[in-house]
């Protein structure tokens, strides 16, 4: 589930856009892998089960748009200002290091989340 609130407006000769969403997810992955035991047809299987069960983000955005000539320069940056998972589907016995913890634990001097694109656009 996505809710999203936006602004756009005409600024000069330009466009301005400014934006806030919120992303309510609830995921669901089962993998089989197959591995052969030197080519013979009898091998191991293995299956993975997704332990997230609950995903929630928040974002904001901003992007614009400037004419010229015959082109039309455009850019936008979105970053995710929130987020947080839910491992309900975890059991106490399961020993693992929770991934979040162990990202946010490794300082990287950015915050991660981030999309920004630019592009130059031509009227035919």
């Amino acid at each position: 589930m996505r809710y999203h609130a936006g602004l756009d407006r005409e600024v000069g000769r330009g466009r301005l856009k400014v934006g806030l969403a919120w992303y309510n997810i609830f995921p669901e992955a089962e993998v089989q892998s197959w591995r052969s035991g030197l080519g013979f047809p009898l091998g191991s299987r293995d299956n993975y089960t997704l332990e997230t069960d609950h995903l929630q983000l928040a974002a904001v955005s901003l992007g614009g748009s400037i004419p010229w000539g015959r082109f039309r320069c455009k850019g936008e940056v979105f970053q995710v200002v929130y987020g947080n998972i839910h491992n309900t589907l975890k059991r106490p016995e399961d020993n693992v290091e929770d991934p979040v913890e162990a990202a946010a634990a490794r300082p990287t001097g950015w915050f991660g989340g981030t999309y920004a694109r630019v592009g130059v656009h031509y009227r035919f």
